[in-house]
């Protein structure tokens, strides 16, 4: 293993806003000199869990950038988590919070993502045979009268 790069005391980064199935996530690639340093995201109405999850990625991210793990591999690696609430932003559609954070990281290094065909086939058979699981208890959500609902805990989206 390489030496740790050490953070300097300034960095500048640009803060994206993408939608995602659940909320505004919020990443802040940080860039020292020429290279990519580390990466923070911040989820705008998740819950504790949620909020610890993207923090051990973004540090994990973090760490590996500090000792000269290629961003690439981690774009590679993050893209196409799916979730179970997809969305659309970002220039096509967002899987995931891991998936926000590939494709903002691919934007900051210009790397191109480029989707296979397994992988498309994978995201339309998931849209179009399930409406997910309940982003508050984990149960199946149904589609009923135009909105998306979860029979065990009530939740809604119209």
């Amino acid at each position: 293993m390489g030496e740790k790069i050490v953070r300097p005391k300034v960095t500048k980064g640009t803060t994206y806003k993408v939608h995602t199935g659940c909320g505004n996530i919020y990443v802040t690639p940080s860039w020292s000199e020429d290279y990519l340093i580390e990466v923070f995201a911040t989820l705008g109405k998740a819950g504790a869990c949620a909020h610890a999850q993207l923090e051990a990625i973004t540090r994990s991210i973090s760490l590996g950038l500090k000792y000269g793990v290629p961003v690439e591999e981690y774009i590679r690696e993050l893209r196409g988590i799916m979730c179970p609430n997809p969305s659309f932003d970002i220039g096509g559609r967002v899987l995931s919070c891991p998936d926000v954070i590939a494709k903002v990281l691919a934007l900051e290094v210009d790397f191109e993502l480029k989707l296979s065909s397994k992988d498309v086939e994978e995201v339309a058979t998931t849209r179009t045979s399930s409406t997910g699981q309940c982003p508050e208890c984990s149960s199946m959500l149904i589609f009923q009268e135009g909105c998306v609902l979860c029979p065990s805990c009530g939740y809604t989206k119209c």
